[in-house]
């Protein structure tokens, strides 16, 4: 069997991934609630487009809200995430953009609201 022989010579490395979510409806925001249980998560972009909603994931999910941050642009996103902050927005097509966001998820239930 090859399998084992491939995994014997595997090498894993555990990278925590900056995540970007779209849409701050339960979905998205059960998301953010588990970023303090999961040690490879770190939700770092909400989106929606409604900055109240946006920020109201991270404060559903515990986080003070001094440790969050409203962002107009993904330049200005950048700079927050730089400095620790997790950052909010009213404008979800910022949230590709952000280099410090390795992976975006998409939870509107609309594809066409986060393209």
């Amino acid at each position: 069997m090859v399998l084992p022989q491939f995994w014997a010579g595997l090498t894993l490395s555990y990278t925590r991934m900056r995540i970007g979510i779209i849409g701050a409806g339960a979905y998205g925001t059960a998301i953010v609630t588990q970023d303090s249980s999961t040690p490879l998560l770190r939700v770092v972009a909400v989106a929606d487009i409604s900055r109240d909603a946006a920020q109201g994931a991270y404060l559903k999910a515990g986080f003070d809200a001094d440790t969050v941050a409203y962002a107009a642009t993904a330049t200005e996103a950048q700079m927050l995430i730089a400095q620790g902050k997790r950052i909010y927005t009213d404008h979800p097509q910022i949230v590709a953009g952000i280099a410090d966001v390795d992976v975006v998820c998409e939870s509107t239930g609309s594809a066409e609201a986060s393209a």
